[in-house]
């Protein structure tokens, strides 16, 4: 349709998570068309979870729960995306449409955004109607929280998420959204504000429009001068020295590695293989988590440099192990965007090296093993 009807505009009425972003980007482009995002005020970056398992959102969670009132609002059977009142999980629905932006923070997912399409711009309409959100309700908190977190296990498959238990967790929500209906009503403004502001902010873009558009490149393409990861690089032999030593000391990791000793020569990037990841490294910071703005003022100068760390633990299961780190609190040194410090040691086949960032939890639910050590390991890394 907007192949077909180049000067028009097209509303895109429904979640574009972004996996979706290079898509629309690659339609802009063809279509010459400028991809104009509609942005909530009062985004901000909001941590779901404990410790080593949490994670960042670029939505507050009383964003989350405005979101599931329009929906629980809406009359059954009236919605043609069979969303509304009358859906037995629409509650569980929203929180997976929030889970879409899972570890992105609002500053980056503003920046990948504005780089769909032709040029960027954006539009931001008020959402609440205050700055600064009064505290939700602590049943209300503790609810959403603790969906997240189930849907977090159930996406990234850490722990087997039963039928009775989403069951149990959609009638929490419906209860506690129902119970501090009165809060909810007093944080967001009106409808009709909302698309006020939407429709002069969409005249002026319009009205602005230059004669010709200039192409940008894919989003999802390397830029020269750009960090895609920032890293402590350790030394391969070095590692596996000290888990030789190791395994003389801790029976179940000597069991888990004398089972793998077969893996040692297949290649680290094959993922139809069992592999040992030969480039040890801790990952500090990924391109889509941080602005290219925060990778190169926070980590540029630091290329080069190294520091002692500390090994505490070795986390495995039947899919991945790793090394947890313990990194030295300094001003010198940036702090590290997971809360679980790392070195992956091996992947299953099938498995990705990012999965030991799940470790944590599935040490919870006695899905992995950890073994900590007696006395901390000391090792040297290079930025």
């Amino acid at each position: 349709e907007i192949l077909t009807k180049p000067a028009s505009v097209v509303i895109l009425d429904k979640n574009i998570p972004p996996s979706s972003f290079s898509s629309v980007h690659t339609l802009c482009i063809e279509s010459k068309s400028i991809a104009l995002p509609v942005l909530p005020a009062g985004m901000k970056d909001t941590m779901v979870g404990n410790g080593a398992s949490s994670c960042v959102y670029p939505f507050s969670l009383q964003h989350l729960a405005a979101c599931m009132t329009r929906v629980l609002r809406r009359k059954s059977n009236t919605h043609k995306g069979k969303l509304d009142s009358a859906t037995e999980n629409a509650c569980m629905v929203v929180v997976k449409f929030y889970c879409f932006y899972r570890n992105m923070p609002a500053s980056v997912l503003k920046e990948k955004l504005l780089n769909i399409g032709c040029r960027g711009k954006e539009i931001v309409i008020p959402f609440f109607r205050e700055n600064i959100c009064p505290d939700l309700p602590t049943d209300l908190r503790l609810a959403l929280e603790d969906a997240i977190i189930l849907q977090t296990r159930e996406d990234m498959n850490i722990c087997k998420v039963g039928d009775e238990v989403l069951i149990d967790m959609e009638k929490r929500l419906r209860s506690s959204i129902h119970g501090n209906q009165s809060y909810i009503d007093n944080l967001t403004v009106s409808l009709e504000e909302s698309k006020k502001v939407f429709v002069s902010e969409l005249s002026r873009v319009i009205d602005s429009l230059p004669d010709t558009l200039d192409p940008r490149t894919l989003a999802t393409e390397s830029k020269a001068g750009t960090i895609k990861i920032a890293s402590l690089d350790l030394n391969y032999e070095v590692v596996h020295s000290e888990i030789e030593k190791l395994r003389k000391s801790f029976p179940k990791v000597e069991q888990y590695f004398s089972e793998r000793e077969e893996h040692k020569n297949n290649d680290e990037n094959d993922k139809s293989q069992n592999r040992f990841i030969t480039s040890v490294h801790c990952t500090f910071a990924h391109a889509s988590q941080a602005t290219q703005a925060t990778m190169m003022s926070t980590f540029q100068h630091l290329l080069g440099s190294s520091i002692e760390i500390k090994a505490k633990s070795i986390l495995f299961s039947d899919k991945i192990a790793a090394i947890e780190l313990e990194i030295p609190n300094v001003p010198s040194i940036p702090g590290l965007q997971s809360t679980f410090p790392h070195i992956t040691l091996w992947c299953a086949k099938d498995s990705e090296a990012y999965e030991s960032n799940k470790l944590p939890e599935m040490v919870k639910c006695n899905d992995a093993e950890k073994v900590a050590f007696e006395h901390p390991v000391v090792m040297d890394g290079v930025f």
